[in-house]
């Protein structure tokens, strides 16, 4: 808490006034600075991202499995929250929204910093990341799913349109990384009123 105090100021006199967290437990943090305890720049919080068994973000110990779906490991309520069904992912998403979520995170695929996560994975089909949205809508905010080109192929990334029927303005989806995505696939994302967020250079 004491770095994160120093940082916080330190973004804030870099003149960064707002910042998203896409994936962290900062709500406390979060309500800190807004109530003035610390300076720091206003942060839209997504709280813990969603995943599945062996996605990005899950660093559960293999000791930890079978996990117990009605309880969050301490992994869980740090990095990535388990989702393996329809229900399971809203109730997370309702959950993060519950705690003051500004946005969703889903975890799309694999991860280099996740010890048991290929790359290549592909988490959350179709109908998952459909209710996802779904559910960030009823609660007139989007979803910022973690994709990556090799984890979401050409035929993955045309076809999670996520409501394509939807006006654009509606709550688009915001795509994370895609570093090593090709031209078709970025092309995709203004083509339906969506940008994406690179990473840092």
């Amino acid at each position: 808490f004491t770095s994160s105090t120093a940082e916080a100021n330190r973004t804030l006199q870099r003149g960064f006034t707002t910042v998203r967290d896409l994936g962290g437990p900062v709500f406390s943090f979060k309500q800190a600075i807004d109530t003035g305890v610390i300076p720091g720049p206003r942060i839209f919080p997504s709280g813990a991202m969603i995943t599945t068994t062996g996605g990005h973000a899950d660093l559960r110990m293999p000791r930890d499995v079978p996990r117990d779906p009605a309880r969050l490991s301490m992994f869980e309520t740090i990095s990535g929250a388990i989702t393996h069904s329809v229900g399971e992912l809203g109730m997370r998403v309702r959950e993060r929204l519950f705690q003051g979520a500004s946005q969703i995170k889903l975890v799309g695929g694999g991860g280099v910093s996740s010890p048991r996560s290929p790359l290549d994975m592909t988490t959350f089909s179709e109908d998952d990341l459909k209710a996802a949205v779904a559910i960030a809508r009823d609660w007139n905010t989007y979803v910022a799913p973690r994709l990556r080109a090799r984890s979401h192929p050409a035929r993955h990334f045309r076809g999670r349109r996520l409501h394509r029927a939807r006006p654009p303005d509606r709550r688009a989806e915001r795509a994370a990384h895609g570093r090593e995505g090709d031209l078709a696939q970025h092309a995709t994302l203004p083509e339906r009123g969506r940008f994406g967020s690179p990473d840092r250079a």
